[in-house]
């Protein structure tokens, strides 16, 4: 049994949908299953504050500071 036929009866959902679609989101307390072509990863950016430490000339440390997230793309959706 599949993960999407898992969900779909769990969620008491028929589905019928074209192989293309192969990303799912499931979102809490909602009965639809959403479902996308495309997918992309959000891009993250780093900051880090150095710190030099005294006795250790030779580096200096990197200390994460904040991290950005980008946005997360989902293209070509339907519902369920």
């Amino acid at each position: 049994m599949s993960a999407l036929s898992s969900v779909s009866s769990f969620l008491g959902i028929r589905h019928e949908i074209h192989n293309d679609f192969r990303f799912n989101v499931i979102i809490d307390d909602m009965d639809e299953l959403f479902t996308f072509t495309e997918f992309a990863l959000p891009t993250l950016t780093v900051e880090y504050d150095t710190w030099k430490e005294g006795g250790q000339n030779s580096y200096a440390h990197k200390i994460p500071k904040r991290v950005d997230m980008g946005t997360v793309r989902l293209k070509h959706g339907i519902t369920s």
